[in-house]
């Protein structure tokens, strides 16, 4: 067997003996016992994965976007009221008689 069949032996728990008994049991040699099951396992994890992909990213556009815009209103105002501020003043200050 090949370095490859062997880790995939070893990953579902299966060994040559125990193979062969269900090769002669099942009369489908060339199958693994328990593939199909650990495949399809696999597929039905991936797709919802992709979909809490999904989910997470719209989540993250209806929660980021309100604090993005919040913090830049925040900015705006606080710094944008100081610099009116001092502009103000230096306004007032040039134009006394």
């Amino acid at each position: 067997m090949t370095d490859n069949s062997c880790a995939l032996k070893t990953a579902l728990g299966i060994s040559s003996r125990s193979l062969a008994h269900h090769w002669r049991k099942a009369g489908a040699p060339g199958q693994l016992p328990g593939y199909a099951t650990h495949v399809k396992a696999t597929r039905r994890a991936t797709k919802y994965m992709k979909m809490g992909g999904y989910i997470g990213m719209g989540i993250g556009d209806v929660i980021c976007v309100p604090a993005l815009v919040g913090a830049a209103a925040w900015a705006g105002t606080t710094y944008g009221g100081m610099g009116g501020e001092i502009g103000g003043n230096i306004l007032y200050e040039r134009t006394l008689p």
